[in-house]
């Protein structure tokens, strides 16, 4: 059975401190299927579940890690990413350290993956300067290169013609549109049916792309390339089409109303599309933790077949979704987004940013910041 070796399969090798050769060599061993794999990474996720599951941080405690290494598991977009994860879990128990190193590699996929991906989904900020740079892990001399306001404008523009200016999701129609056809004397053009404020999404975040000048943030450039490698060797996708403002382009990007805009970013609800195998454009829409702006549980969604959505990018957000949403994720990161509204709310002097009450609360760039149960919390020698 051949493995693809054009992305980072060893990469957690580095973010895990893992011996690169064993774990490579391992991966590609075609004497171990990927299924057997799998089930028996399942086994030690199960052998280590109490150490794992308190082991989570004390702020709240229905997050669990075991969950999380199940879910990643279970929901890779990929049978390689599923693969990757159980290397990763075999070559940790190997060391037989009763545990310690599979639960430091849960909190790397946490720190490291999980949390950055939430806390730039869940932030409100404003559109990136074409300025900023961030670099991967690759000895290459590749770059991503976040888009400018000109950009997006483009990449709303395109979309609302790729959608006849409808909300993908429901169906509703354009309030800016309505306006333009009212101006022009033209209200007869308008359809029936709801209007809303629109927004182009991206499918798959750009938050690699929105750090500061990397001269003075190594560290944040460091921990967001880590960032990018994991996610690409547990989705097996190759994400270098997204370099060079090519994130927003079509292919990574719906539009739909403002209030389905912030939930798909925020990873509550996904396009799935094990419904309509046999129909390329598509796909239900499934909440996980909330309703679409109809007040609807799920839509049926199809995209118009002039450079509709890149299929990967969308099985990767409707895989990481279920991930944040099995193991808890999703509801720890709205509990601290809701300190950080508070936080806003309470500030006397309204000047207070609400990214940067949120970033207070989760310091995701420069370490976790989570206070973790410790081994003799928790019983363990």
């Amino acid at each position: 059975m051949p493995h693809s070796r054009n992305l980072s399969v060893s990469s957690f090798c580095s973010t895990l401190s893992m011996d690169p050769d064993n774990s490579l060599a391992f991966f590609e061993n075609d004497n171990y299927s990927t299924d057997e794999l799998v089930k028996e990474a399942h086994g030690i996720v199960k052998k280590h579940q109490q150490r794992l599951s308190q082991a989570a941080p004390q702020k709240l405690k229905s997050y669990d890690l075991a969950k999380l290494l199940a879910a990643l598991l279970d929901h890779a977009p990929n049978p390689l990413g599923a693969r990757y994860v159980a290397v990763a879990l075999h070559v940790a128990a190997a060391n037989n350290d009763s545990g310690h190193s599979v639960v430091e590699a849960a909190k790397a996929w946490l720190d490291q993956l999980v949390l950055p991906m939430l806390r730039i989904a869940l932030e409100k900020r404003s559109e990136p300067s074409s300025s900023h740079w961030t670099p991967t892990l690759d000895q290459t001399a590749q770059v991503i290169k976040s888009a400018d306001r000109k950009e997006q404008r483009e990449f709303r523009t395109a979309l609302a013609k790729r959608e006849r200016y409808r909300c993908a999701i429901t169906n509703a129609f354009d309030r800016d549109r309505v306006e333009y056809f009212d101006e022009l004397g033209r209200s007869h053009e308008i359809p029936p049916g709801p209007v809303h404020k629109m927004a182009a999404a991206h499918i798959i975040p750009s938050f690699l792309t929105s750090f500061d000048d990397a001269e003075g943030h190594k560290a944040t450039i460091r921990d967001a390339a880590s960032t990018w490698d994991l996610l690409q060797s547990w989705t097996q996708t190759d994400l270098r089409g997204l370099i060079g403002g090519k994130s927003v382009s079509p292919p990574n990007g719906i539009y739909m109303t403002r209030d389905d805009h912030e939930d798909f970013g925020a990873f509550r609800f996904y396009l799935d599309k094990m419904a309509f195998p046999n129909d390329a454009n598509k796909y239900r829409a499934v909440c996980l933790r909330s309703r679409l702006s109809t007040g609807d549980r799920s839509s049926i969604v199809n995209f118009n077949d002039e450079d509709p959505p890149n299929p990967e990018y969308l099985r990767i957000h409707a895989a990481f979704a279920q991930v944040l949403h099995l193991s808890g994720a999703a509801e720890y990161l709205e509990h601290l987004r809701s300190d950080a509204e508070r936080m806003v709310m309470l500030h006397s002097d309204g000047k207070a940013d609400f990214g940067e009450a949120l970033a207070s609360q989760l310091a995701v760039l420069g370490g976790s910041g989570f206070d973790y149960v410790s081994d003799s919390d928790v019983g363990f020698v």
